[in-house]
């Protein structure tokens, strides 16, 4: 199979969590935060050449610390 030469994915993890009262994306599953199994996933996809996680400017830096093997790119968003 064949691919483009570049597949940009995208993650929106900019909500509040009101209802579930934490921040769902940093909530350990398996030894890791939600949104590190979330990277993961799509940086092992065949085509993908970059992530762009939109999240809450205070979570930027720490999206940034997660290990990934393509770019990460973080858009400031939130609710």
């Amino acid at each position: 199979m064949t691919f483009p030469e570049q597949i940009v994915a995208i993650i929106v993890a900019a909500g509040s969590s009101t209802r579930m009262g934490a921040d769902k994306i940093w909530a350990e599953l398996a030894g890791a935060p939600v949104i590190a199994h979330s990277i993961a996933a799509l940086a092992s996809t065949p085509g993908v050449t970059d992530i762009v996680v939109v999240a809450p400017a205070a979570k930027h830096e720490a999206i940034a610390l997660l290990p990934c093997p393509v770019p990460i790119v973080t858009v400031e968003g939130g609710a």
